[in-house]
Parts: structure tokens; C-alpha cells; sequence
């Protein structure tokens, strides 16, 4: 039994001197990396921002919560590597990348088609839009001058479309729907996982597609057209914390 004690203590022992080693060896990781506009630029966005204003770039609430309590712990931070035993370098190279606007959001390429988040932040408008089954739902957010943001409205339309319609029929209710959406600068469409669809759920699935894409064409078609994204429904449950599964870095 002490024996079998002593081996263990032996290999936590080993494993805490490996750990030390590579901690000692990433020490000027991030340092050899950026250069030094790069370097002062992310030192100051960790260090005087706060909850909502990390929650901007690619990192989870979690990690969020640790940085801002070692940052209350030991003060403000003088080295980008200072938060690789806390949060690993795969994760902090996504989220220094995004203050750099090196990647747009994250999760692969969740935004098609691809916008910075200098971008993102200089819409005003943003509608959103979700067309499943035969409804249209949509939300409509103000960006406020003080950088809050507001939900100026909330709705759904249910419309039918009979099986084999012609696609004019379906242009037709499409560019009536249209006409209830309120004008913005950004309008948002939720990509839903690539699968394909049974054949008994063929030819809704044929249906939704149609009509999605024919509703986004009329938008488009507007004397002052927003600007069009897609963004992928894994995005969105990571984002506001609901995704069910694996855990988030």
C-alpha cells in the first residue's frame, strides 16, 4: 500500500516538473509572435475592459471569469503569456487573434460571408431572420449611441405554401412577407446544419430553401439593401451559452 503510494506521489511529481518545463519553455510565446503595435494593442483591451467588453471577442464566459479574477487577484497584466496556465495557448491564440481581427468570430467560419468585429459593431439595424416550416419569424435590434443595444421588435408570420406550388406563387407571398420587414443594415439568416433530408422530408425541406432564398432576394432588391450574412446555428447556441454537448473551451 505505500508502496503503491509513494509511485503515485512519484508520478504527480513528474508530471508537475513536465508541466513547469513547458510552462518555462511558452514563457515568450506570445511575446515572439506579435510584433510590439500588436503586443500593446491586446495588453490594453485585457486590461481595461470588462465583462462585456471581452465578451466581444473569441473567449467563453467561463474563461472570461477567470481572466477577470487573476486580473483582480495580481492587477493588470504586463505579458501576454501571463494567462497560458489558466487557459492554454490554442485558446488564447483564438482569442488574441480576435482583437486582431485575424478571424472574424471564431468556430471555424461560423459568418458567411465573412465580417470583422469592426465591421459587425458599425451596423446600426440588424434583423434577424429564421423561415422553418411555414413561419416567419424575426427580431430587429437597435445599436445605441452609448454601444447598448435595444430589441426594437419581436415577430412571427405564419404563411402557407401548398406542396408543388410554382415558384411565382411562392415569389409572390415571399415579396408580400418582405414588405412587413422593417428596414436595416444588416440582415442575419440562421444557417441550420447540412443533412441530407429523408424522403419524406424532402420536399419540406425543398420548400423552406425555396422560400428562404426567394425572401432574401426581394430584400436585396430594395432601393437600399442591407448588407446579407448567413451564420450557423452551432454560432449562435455558443454565443449566448446554450449549446448542448461539448463543452466550450
Amino acid at each position: 500500500m505505500l508502496s503503491n503510494f509513494s509511485q503515485f506521489v512519484r508520478q504527480i511529481t513528474k508530471f508537475r516538473e513536465i508541466r513547469l518545463f513547458r510552462l518555462q519553455n511558452l514563457r515568450y510565446f506570445f511575446e515572439e509572435k506579435y510584433n510590439t503595435e500588436e503586443f500593446e494593442k491586446i495588453l490594453k483591451i485585457i486590461n481595461e475592459n470588462d465583462k462585456d467588453g471581452l465578451k466581444r471577442y473569441i473567449i467563453s464566459y467561463k474563461r472570461v471569469g477567470e481572466l477577470l479574477r487573476l486580473k483582480t487577484e495580481k492587477g493588470s497584466f504586463s505579458h501576454l503569456d501571463d494567462l497560458i496556465p489558466i487557459m492554454g495557448v490554442k485558446v488564447l491564440e483564438k482569442f488574441y487573434g480576435s482583437m486582431l481581427d485575424k478571424k472574424s468570430l471564431g468556430l471555424g467560419n461560423p459568418i458567411v460571408p465573412s465580417l470583422s468585429i469592426d465591421q459587425i459593431s458599425s451596423f446600426e439595424r440588424v434583423l434577424s431572420l429564421n423561415v422553418s416550416g411555414n413561419c416567419l419569424s424575426w427580431s430587429l435590434i437597435r445599436r445605441l449611441k452609448d454601444d447598448s443595444v435595444k430589441l426594437e421588435a419581436l415577430y412571427y408570420k405564419p404563411f402557407a405554401i401548398l406542396q408543388k406550388s410554382h415558384f411565382l406563387v411562392v415569389l409572390s407571398q415571399m415579396t408580400d412577407l418582405a414588405q412587413e420587414l422593417p428596414t436595416c443594415d444588416l440582415c442575419v439568416c440562421e444557417e441550420f446544419p447540412s443533412q441530407v433530408p429523408s424522403t419524406n422530408m424532402f420536399s419540406y425541406f425543398l420548400q423552406t430553401t425555396q422560400a428562404r432564398s426567394m425572401l432574401l432576394a426581394v430584400l436585396a432588391s430594395r432601393p437600399a439593401p442591407p448588407k446579407m450574412i448567413s451564420i450557423k446555428t452551432v454560432a449562435i447556441a455558443k454565443t449566448f451559452n446554450t449549446y448542448v454537448g461539448k463543452t466550450m473551451s
